[in-house]
């Protein structure tokens, strides 16, 4: 079972090398922190994990699964608006078998230029279990406000 299959991600805690994702482990309900290795064979990273191994039982039972990365072709098309080649659409797509099913993922993520800059308009993922759509999420973004922070600028959707 994937990842995916038994983890819903709900926001984006960390991004340094290691993403780290609130979420919810789907079976349970529990809340979870997830936290996804980018580049795993980066040697803070292989300590990290190793650092794991040496943990007392007493905190290594916090964790609940670990697994490892799956490299996957990803191919995809990218839409560009002429003349100044701005991104419009990006659409991505991998399979994968997984035991007799063939699992294929396709991903599509709608761009404008609000404001001076690029913002995504509509976020679309479908995910195939030999051929028959088995989930789709659709997010779609609108309203984009600038706020300011102390860090320079910010984008975010008005609610």
């Amino acid at each position: 079972m994937s990842l995916y299959e038994r983890f819903e991600l709900l926001d984006l805690d960390r991004d340094d090398g290691v993403k780290t994702f609130e979420g919810r482990e789907i079976s349970t309900g529990r809340p979870v922190k997830v936290h996804l290795f980018v580049h795993a064979d980066a040697p803070i990273q292989v300590a990290l994990l190793k650092a794991i191994n040496r943990l007392p039982d007493s905190e290594r039972s916090r964790i609940i699964e670990r697994g490892k990365q799956k490299k996957e072709t990803l191919h995809g098309w990218l839409w560009l608006r002429l003349p100044d080649y701005l991104p419009v659409r990006i659409t991505m797509i991998t399979s994968r078998r997984d035991g007799k099913h063939e699992i294929r993922d396709e991903a599509e993520v709608d761009y404008t230029d609000s404001q001076k800059a690029l913002l995504p308009t509509e976020v679309i993922h479908r995910r195939y279990e030999d051929d028959s759509l088995t989930a789709e999420d659709d997010f779609q973004y609108s309203n984009w406000q600038l706020i300011a922070a102390q860090v320079g600028r910010v984008w975010s959707p008005s609610h």
